[in-house]
C-alpha cells in the first residue's frame, strides 16, 4: 500500500489543478509566515493536498470531482 501511495502522490504533484498550482505558489518556499508544506504529502493511507506537519494542518481542495466521494471525504476528514 506505501508503494502505490508514493506513486499515487507523485502524479497527483505533476497533474496539479489551476487551483493547486496558485495556492502551491503562496504556500511554497515558507512564503506564509515561515511554515514548511508539503504538497501532496501522505498522511496514513491518504494524500492530503497540503499539509503542514509542525502546525498540524491539513489543507484540501475539493472541486466537482469530490461531490461523488462525500461519504469518502467526511470519513477522511474524521480520520485525519
Amino acid at each position: 500500500m506505501k508503494r502505490l501511495n508514493v506513486d499515487r502522490a507523485r502524479k497527483l504533484r505533476v497533474r496539479q489543478t489551476d487551483a493547486e498550482q496558485l495556492l502551491w505558489h503562496h504556500l511554497r518556499h515558507r512564503h506564509l509566515q515561515g511554515w514548511k508544506f508539503r504538497r501532496q504529502h501522505e498522511i496514513g493511507p491518504y494524500i492530503a493536498d497540503f499539509a503542514c506537519p509542525d502546525a498540524d494542518l491539513i489543507v484540501e481542495l475539493d472541486g466537482g470531482q469530490h461531490g461523488e466521494q462525500m461519504i469518502y471525504d467526511e470519513r477522511r476528514t474524521l480520520e485525519l
